[in-house]
């Protein structure tokens, strides 16, 4: 099974360390370019951002479905939008 996740998923897992509970969910981890981003690089406090870049089992994935995202976006964050598309994918 594949799980796509967003930055809330992320940073809450981190903020109770348990980011380890996502591999045992799902044999494949993808988080979308723009959810990376926005852990990574919103603040240098935010929980998530030393072990998201640290993790070898997380694969940052591009969404190719540009249009699709930017349909989303007066809804959702860039975040959320590139997630909803790239599960949308891989269904």
């Amino acid at each position: 099974m594949n799980l796509v996740v967003d930055s809330s998923a992320l940073i809450a897992l981190a903020r109770i360390g348990r980011l380890d509970l996502l591999p045992q969910l799902a044999e494949t981890i993808h988080v979308p370019e723009g959810v990376y981003k926005e852990v990574t690089h919103q603040g240098s406090v935010r929980p998530g951002i030393l072990e998201l870049s640290q993790l070898n089992w997380i694969l940052r994935r591009r969404v190719s479905d540009q249009a699709s995202v930017n349909a989303l976006l007066s809804r959702f964050g860039q975040g959320e939008a590139e997630a909803i598309v790239l599960a949308a994918d891989a269904r």
